[in-house]
């Protein structure tokens, strides 16, 4: 029993250090797929993903740790695609999905300046989808499509919540993503 408990914190600890990596001069963004869904493991993978929401603080920090979690689910759609495991791509799509769900539900909780910070990190992660979308195969891309759409119309209901002088286009927010202003990374939590 010790045992396991110490398998599972180990694998906790290597789950919390898989990222997303960013290298924003030029918008290559790599995202690292975790426990894909082709793998017994992937369920243990969810729940870890789920223990680490629950254990970081409310408000943006949720928010950011969501959207992390999007970020990885997109990459796994990205491997099951390109190895043509289209059940599984979808099964990662739809957990992408209900990540930017709740994101959309924390952005209730937040004052204007984090709905702001959020507006960001969520563009760069429709322009990940976006960037993803060109990478995989044909018959993959309509969950891809459905995963931009969803994650647009998120953006544009928050984007509709804010006040008029934080809104920001599109165009200035992918200025501010390209020279580094905005980083989706791996950072220190509360976990």
């Amino acid at each position: 029993m010790k045992c396991n408990a110490m398998l599972i914190s180990m694998l906790f600890m290597v789950l919390m250090a898989v990222g997303v990596l960013a290298q924003d001069a030029n918008l290559e963004v790599e995202v690292l797929p975790g426990i894909s869904p082709d793998n017994p493991l992937y369920g243990l993978d969810t729940a870890l993903d789920n223990l680490r929401v629950a254990l970081t603080a409310p408000g943006i920090e949720k928010a950011r740790v969501r959207l992390e979690i999007a970020q990885e689910r997109v990459a796994e759609v990205e491997k099951m695609a390109k190895l043509n495991k289209l059940k599984e791509a979808s099964i990662a799509q739809a957990e992408e999905q209900k990540q930017i769900a709740e994101v959309e539900k924390i952005k209730d909780t937040l004052d204007a300046d984090k709905k702001a910070e959020l507006q960001a990190k969520l563009y760069k992660h429709i322009l990940v989808l976006q960037r993803v979308r060109e990478k995989v195969p044909e018959q993959a891309r309509s969950g891809i499509d459905n995963a931009l759409t969803n994650s647009r119309k998120s953006f544009d209901r928050l984007q509709a919540s804010l006040p008029e002088a934080l809104r920001k286009s599109p165009e200035n927010l992918t200025l501010e993503i390209t020279t580094g202003k905005v980083r989706i990374v791996r950072e220190k939590t509360n976990v």
